[in-house]
């Protein structure tokens, strides 16, 4: 059972049902103005400069930018592959028989391209008013 001090803190870490929506809202990509308008409906008939005041400081506040943060580094953690896990992926559509010939030729190629070892040109010619011709060579590394 938890203790009275523990209770109270838990509290204190926690935040109100506003607070989380208008985090949520930021997560998604709202402005703080459109996240405060949602978290504080009422707010919409307020001047435009006291809720970019009030959401302003609601986004400065601790445990605001702590929840904020904890949903970013999931995000990343379950969304973000790395060279090795995209290669491995890469590696088991090709030698998937099932996976259809346009999947398989497609996956050789990713491979491929991330190990280095296609390298593509481009030449582009350009004639200017005095008849100079600028050839442009762009390499893909």
């Amino acid at each position: 059972m938890q203790s009275k001090q523990q209770k109270v803190q838990k509290r204190e870490k926690q935040l109100t049902k506003a607070q989380e929506i208008f985090v949520q809202e930021l997560f998604k990509g709202s402005s703080q103005r459109q996240a405060y308008y949602k978290a504080y409906p009422n707010s919409k008939s307020w001047a435009e400069n006291s809720v970019d005041s009030n959401a302003c400081a609601l986004a400065k506040d601790a445990k605001v930018m702590q929840r904020l943060s904890e949903l970013n580094s999931k995000a990343e953690k379950s969304t973000i592959y790395n060279a090795q896990q995209l290669r491995e992926f890469w590696t088991k559509i090709l030698l998937d028989g099932e996976a259809g010939i346009a999947n398989r030729l497609k996956a050789s190629e990713l491979l491929g391209k991330s190990q280095g070892m296609f390298i593509e040109k481009r030449e582009t010619s350009i004639s200017n008013k005095d008849d100079c011709i600028i050839k442009v060579v762009k390499s893909d590394d």
